[in-house]
């Protein structure tokens, strides 16, 4: 499918001969004019112009191609539209007389904003601009999974930075979406698009756009990982042996292994946990456990919980336990003594006490300001490992990855309640496929190309549509800019002179068939920067009920005390 000739709607094979008498200019726009989210980052246009557009794209060998197309495609006596085609190859030697306008690739702008211009250069062609709308319209999909990309990083970049480091959130969200999207070109484009703003893919195919297309040697990582068939070939009695051999295979470094393939709760608790903790514990690196069935908050909190158990912070029962790099001392004192004969306690030397516990917190030089008691039901007390910011973390050599279901709102809600249970989001990734790369469409962002003005007999005139039952399809008038308010956010101008209007930040990046600006893939990864992490909000709801008991309290000495 290299005929740019075949690359467009039916009906634009018929538009030649339907403009006004005497046109000799088409100009034309592409904006998102809404969607889900109030801001695009736009990307994704270098690599249709390189792929479809640079060069000599027009053949004589092309043209007779995709007459025999439309000879039986159209009623008979359809006028094919091959003198313009051929004026191409005799004058312009097979290159498009086309100019290109567009936003820096990686720019966030708010949407109802011009982001690129389309015009042609030869007024015999003026058929032209929008004959390629069919092909250039379809950098919405690279621009909304980009956009979509980055407002997961703003969301996680929240959490991160208010319950651990955001120093790792370029391998947050990892793309699991090669086998989730429509084709191997989609998955390129889209797998590219996440790689603006994160730095974990398993889709190859973003790597080879990103660097055949925006110059960048190695765009994206991976790690080793396991998938069902090498886990559950060993058989459901040799599971351990099977996660074992993961360890063996690969004895330094990140590795990832599903745990879900009977039971992952036994996988945390006993085989990972027990069996094979030691093992765990003594790697030069980090064992990446991933769920893969179940509801995403409830599986991934127990998870959690289980992991904790073998990979956190020691149980006390009594007695004093001083953990140095919190600067924290627990005191766990039995309240009253059990008698014989009056059930079970907590044992002290020969004697059982009531499982009722109290403890203490007291400071010590730079204590942190908040502490973690936890209250078990079984009258224990946990000085769990926790960071700086009174958030739990697992051991660092355990951590867990959560790969199904995930979109932009689910992400939000295990945030949320990872957040409202006490976890630092330093102990969980995430993997994304077809809610990454494939859950959107054009009316995600409900992005057009319009016509916005043509040239008849020398004169300019403002074009434009504004249907009476959806003024939100009502189209731009005139030439376009895009300029910086007050503000720095960034309007579009309307009407504007020819000569343009200062300010613009639309620049031309392709004429008569020559890419003109070679984005390289470091300035479209800064354009896309998001801001500072502190000043983003915290979204998404909480899911679940609040527990009855409350396991794990936080705040300062005296807040707990008063509880």
């Amino acid at each position: 499918m290299d005929n740019l000739l075949l690359l467009t709607d039916s009906y634009k094979v018929s538009h030649w001969a339907q403009y006004p008498p005497g046109t000799e200019t088409v100009y034309s726009y592409f904006e998102s004019r809404g969607g889900k989210y109030d801001e695009v980052c736009f990307f994704g246009l270098q690599y249709f112009l390189k792929r479809y557009l640079a060069g000599e794209v027009v053949t004589e060998a092309r043209i007779d191609e995709a007459a025999a197309y439309y000879e039986g495609h159209f009623p008979p006596g359809f006028e094919f539209n091959r003198k313009g085609w051929e004026h191409i190859v005799d004058e312009h030697k097979g290159r498009l007389p086309l100019t290109i306008k567009a936003v820096p690739e990686g720019t966030v702008v708010g949407v109802k904003n011009v982001l690129m211009t389309v015009e042609n250069t030869d007024p015999k062609c003026f058929w032209l601009t929008n004959y390629v709308e069919t092909l250039l319209v379809q950098v919405w999909h690279a621009m909304t999974v980009c956009t979509h990309s980055r407002e997961q990083k703003k969301v996680i970049a929240a959490y991160l930075a208010e319950t651990g480091d955001v120093g790792g959130l370029g391998f947050k969200l990892h793309d699991f979406g090669f086998r989730g999207v429509s084709s191997v070109e989609s998955a390129g484009t889209g797998a590219c698009a996440h790689l603006v703003n994160f730095l974990g893919t398993d889709t190859v195919a973003g790597l080879v756009v990103a660097r055949e297309y925006y110059g960048c040697r190695t765009a994206g990582f991976s790690i080793p990982a396991s998938e069902h068939s090498t886990i559950t070939a060993w058989g459901r009695a040799d599971e351990a042996k099977a996660l074992e051999n993961m360890l063996d295979a690969y004895p330094t470094g990140l590795v990832a292994c599903v745990s879900d393939s009977y039971d992952v709760f036994k996988a945390c608790s006993e085989i990972w946990g027990e069996t094979l903790r030691s093992k765990v514990l003594g790697r030069e690196g980090t064992l990446v456990v991933r769920p893969d069935s179940g509801e995403p908050c409830a599986t991934s909190l127990k998870c959690l919980e289980l992991l904790y158990e073998k990979f956190g912070g020691p149980l006390v029962r009594v007695g004093r336990l001083e953990v140095p790099s919190l600067g924290v001392v627990v005191v766990g004192r039995p309240t009253r003594r059990r008698h014989d004969g009056r059930g079970d306690g907590l044992p002290v030397g020969s004697k059982k006490y009531s499982n009722r516990v109290s403890s203490t917190t007291r400071r010590r030089r730079r204590t942190p300001a908040r502490h973690l008691r936890a209250r078990r039901r079984d009258g224990f007390i946990r000085a769990g490992q926790v960071n700086e910011k009174g958030y739990k973390v697992l051991d660092p050599h355990v951590r867990l990855i959560w790969g199904d279901g995930i979109d932009y709102q689910a992400l939000c809600t295990i945030c949320a309640t990872l957040k409202a249970n006490g976890w630092s989001l330093d102990n969980i990734a995430f993997g994304s496929g077809g809610g990454l790369l494939q859950k959107l469409n054009r009316d995600t962002q409900k992005c057009a190309f319009k016509c916005s003005s043509i040239t008849v007999g020398g004169q300019d005139r403002d074009v434009f549509k504004d249907p009476v039952t959806d003024p939100g399809k009502a189209s731009k008038r005139g030439r376009l800019a895009l300029v910086a308010d007050s503000e720095g956010s960034y309007v579009t101008k309307t009407a504007c002179p020819r000569e343009g209007v200062p300010g613009d930040v639309l620049v031309e990046v392709f004429r008569d068939g020559t890419l003109l600006v070679d984005q390289s893939f470091d300035d479209v990864r800064a354009r896309a920067a998001i801001p500072d992490p502190s000043t983003l909000p915290l979204l998404g709801g909480v899911a679940g009920a609040p527990p009855q008991q409350i396991e794990v309290l936080y705040g300062t000495v005296e807040q707990i005390d008063g509880l």
